[in-house]
């Protein structure tokens, strides 16, 4: 059983599982419809671990050869999007006041790739 501090933090040990919990909840969807464009759909949900939302957190992600980032914020239900993603090698960043800042690296993306799923 997960216990809250006041003021909506949560505990270094909570942390650490909402950090894991977030690195198995990252989305890979969908290649681009079209074939000249080798792009990728990147969504997911940030949850903590007792599985609420987490809005307003800010996501980043950075391609890793390139060094060109784009950042989005989630929305009331924890969820971020990343639209017509060059296919290649990334880092994603979450961070959000209370939360230490979580780095997850090397999520390659390629031509074709469908998938997804639904972190509760």
């Amino acid at each position: 059983m997960t216990s809250q501090c006041g003021s909506g933090h949560i505990s270094p040990k909570q942390l650490t599982s909402w950090i894991l919990y977030l690195a198995i909840c990252i989305a890979l969807l969908v290649a681009g419809a079209q074939a000249q464009q080798a792009t990728a759909l990147i969504t997911g949900t940030v949850k903590d671990p007792s599985g609420a939302v987490v809005a307003g957190a800010k996501v980043t992600l950075r391609n890793s050869n390139t060094n060109i980032a784009r950042s989005v914020t989630t929305n009331k239900d924890g969820y971020y999007s990343f639209s017509l993603v060059p296919i290649g090698t990334y880092d994603l960043t979450v961070e959000q006041r209370g939360f230490e800042k979580y780095v997850h690296s090397g999520i390659t993306l390629e031509i074709n790739q469908n998938g997804g799923w639904t972190c509760r």
